[in-house]
C-alpha cells in the first residue's frame, strides 16, 4: 500500500500533511550559488538537486538568490510544482516510499485536461537531493483536487445551513459556497487577484474581495476565511460584515481536508465496475451512464492513447488492476448512448463529493 501524502504547493507556501506530520516551507525557488559567508541554517534552507540542476529551496533562495522567484502563472503544471512537491516528499517521507500524492488546484483551474496534466507531471519514479541527502520515490498514484471546495465541504459538519468558505492566496482567491452540505458550482470561484498580486493596502484588498462577493452571491451568507494571512486580514474583513470568522487551521485548511477525506476512503474496496464498460492498460473503468464520465471517455480517447513508459511500470508494477489516478481507456457497449441528466431544484440531495471535487 502507497504512503497517502496530500501536498498544498501554494504560491506563499507549501503544506504537507501526512500521517503524524504536518509540514511547511516558502514556496521559493532560486538559482544556487556557493556562499562566502557561514550561514546559521534553518529546516527552511534547502539546497535542492534535481535532474542536473541546482536550487535553493525555502527561506534561503529569498535572500541568496539573484533570481529568487514564485511562479504566478495561471496553471500549475510547471517544472516549479514538481520540484515544490517532490521537496515535500522529501521532507515527510522516508527513502525508496511509494507515495499516493494528493495535491490540488484552484477552483477555476479544475478541468480534466489540467488534472490529466498534473497526474503525468508527477507519477513515476523520481530522485531527489535536498541538503546533500539524496532520497527516491516512486509516486504510484495522484488525485488533484479543488482548493477551498474540499474544504469548506468538510466543515459541513460543524456548520449547518448556509456559509461561504474565502480562501485567500497569493495570486487567487477562492471562494466556496456550501447550502446544507450541498456545494453550489453556480455560487463557487475564484477570484483573478491575491495577496501578492496587487500593490495595495490591507483595506483596499479586502475591499476588492468584499466588492467582487456582495456582487456575485445576493444575500451575502456567513463568511469563513483560509489562508495564511486570513488571521491579519480578519479585522478588516470585520468592517464589512460581523458574521465572519477565521477557520480553526487557516493555513493547513485545504491540505488537512484532503488528507482526511482520502485517509477515510483509500482503503476502500473498488467498485465492481458496469457491464458498459471495459478497461484496457489496467485503468480504472468509467460508468459510462454518467455524462461526465463519458465525455471524459471520449476526450481521452482522443488525445491520451499512448501511455508512457513510467506510467505502464506504474500500471504493471503496483496497483494490480485499479488504477485512478492514470487516463481510463473504457470500451462502451455498441448499443451505448450518453444521456442527459438534470440536477434537482432542491439541494437536498444525494451529493457523491469523491467525483465533485477530485
Amino acid at each position: 500500500m502507497s504512503e497517502l501524502v496530500v501536498v498544498d504547493a501554494g504560491r506563499y507556501g507549501t503544506k504537507t500533511v501526512t500521517e503524524g506530520i504536518r509540514d511547511w516551507f516558502p514556496s521559493v525557488i532560486g538559482e544556487y550559488r556557493e556562499l562566502k559567508l557561514g550561514r546559521a541554517w534553518t529546516h527552511q534552507d534547502m539546497i535542492v538537486e534535481f535532474d542536473g540542476d541546482k536550487y535553493y529551496v525555502g527561506e534561503i533562495a529569498k535572500t541568496e538568490s539573484n533570481g529568487a522567484a514564485t511562479l504566478m502563472l495561471d496553471s500549475k503544471v510547471t517544472i516549479d510544482t514538481k520540484l515544490l512537491i517532490l521537496t515535500a516528499l522529501h521532507r515527510t517521507l522516508p527513502n525508496n516510499t511509494a507515495a499516493f500524492v494528493v495535491t490540488s488546484v484552484p477552483i477555476s483551474s479544475q478541468n480534466e485536461l489540467e488534472k490529466l496534466h498534473m497526474k503525468q507531471l508527477l507519477l513515476g519514479s523520481h530522485s531527489i537531493t535536498v541538503n546533500d541527502v539524496s532520497k527516491s520515490f516512486h509516486v504510484t498514484r495522484v488525485e488533484v483536487g479543488i482548493e477551498c471546495a474540499v474544504a469548506a465541504w468538510m466543515l459541513r459538519k460543524k456548520r449547518k445551513g448556509t456559509y461561504l468558505v474565502v480562501d485567500i492566496g497569493s495570486r487567487t482567491v477562492n471562494f466556496t459556497t456550501i447550502v446544507n452540505g450541498q456545494w453550489i458550482d453556480r455560487l463557487s470561484g475564484t477570484l483573478p487577484f491575491g495577496t501578492e498580486t496587487e500593490n495595495i493596502s490591507m483595506t483596499l484588498f479586502v475591499r476588492m474581495v468584499m466588492a467582487e462577493l456582495s456582487r456575485r452571491i445576493k444575500p451575502l451568507p456567513a463568511l469563513v476565511l483560509m489562508g495564511g494571512k486570513a488571521k491579519d486580514l480578519l479585522e478588516y474583513f470585520q468592517t464589512y460584515t460581523h458574521d465572519v470568522e477565521v477557520h480553526h487551521d487557516p493555513l493547513h485548511a485545504n491540505a488537512d481536508a484532503m488528507y482526511q477525506f482520502w485517509r477515510g476512503s483509500y482503503r476502500m474496496k473498488p467498485q465492481k465496475r458496469s457491464s458498459k464498460c471495459e478497461t484496457v492498460n489496467l485503468g480504472v473503468s468509467f460508468n459510462l451512464l454518467d455524462p461526465h464520465q463519458a465525455a471524459l471517455y471520449q476526450f481521452a480517447k482522443k488525445k491520451f492513447v499512448n501511455f508512457s513508459a513510467a506510467a505502464k511500470r506504474w500500471l504493471e508494477d503496483d496497483m494490480k488492476g485499479f488504477v485512478s489516478g492514470q487516463c481510463p481507456m473504457p470500451v462502451p457497449s455498441s448499443d451505448f448512448q450518453v444521456q442527459e441528466q438534470t440536477i434537482p431544484d432542491s439541494v437536498d440531495v444525494d451529493f457523491e463529493p469523491r467525483s465533485a471535487f477530485f
